[in-house]
């Protein structure tokens, strides 16, 4: 994995890395054992540990966009790189794979879908004051009510921030559901709403 990235740096000891001068960069081995000669380059494939950001910019000579960062913390390793150096960051956060796992499920992907075009369906419907349709807009109204009300969920449930699908994840648009499109397999259970 050391020859996909151009330098390596473990154990920067951040927040100090980006402000301490005094921190060099320090080899280490094959073994992992840290290695005590001054560093004049940074090399492909080696490890490195410590150092500090104007010594790393002296002996690589990048900026900007030509550094990519990973880090695990979206504030202090991520965002002020990308503001204040123009660094790409990459993020390894591991408490994201459970959501994503969720996220990706068919039955999310369904509700989602679902409370999506409910949500167009109650926006447009409120514009039609006939007695049917403000029975119908009631109906959907209470099923809304029923997918977010609290009282339908464990007590050790977990809650996600609101999202609207991606493009790609998307299998329903709101203008395509409301003129009468119905192309995704599970929204034949719609079909009576037109």
């Amino acid at each position: 994995w050391r020859q996909l990235f151009d330098v390596v740096i473990v154990q920067a000891d951040k927040p100090s890395f980006f402000t301490d001068r005094r921190k060099p960069f320090r080899k280490l081995d094959e073994k992992g054992s840290l290695q005590w000669d001054r560093i004049t380059r940074l090399e492909k494939g080696k490890i490195y540990r410590q150092g500090n950001l104007f010594d790393f910019l002296r002996l690589t000579e990048w900026r900007g966009p030509r550094v990519l960062y990973f880090g695990d913390h979206l504030y202090s390793d991520l965002a002020d790189l990308m503001l204040r150096h123009g660094w790409r960051t990459g993020a390894i956060i591991p408490e994201l794979e459970r959501e994503i796992r969720i996220i990706n499920t068919e039955q999310y992907m369904h509700s989602l879908t679902w409370q999506q075009a409910l949500t167009g369906l109650l926006e447009r419907m409120q514009t039609y004051q006939d007695a049917e349709s403000r029975q119908v807009l009631a109906a959907w109204m209470k099923e809304r009510q029923e997918l977010s009300c609290l009282l339908n969920y464990r007590v050790d449930f977990t809650f996600y921030p609101r999202r609207t699908p991606l493009q790609h994840e998307a299998p329903l648009w709101m203008d395509q559901l409301c003129t009468g499109c119905m192309k995704t397999p599970f929204l034949g259970d719609m079909a009576h709403i037109r």
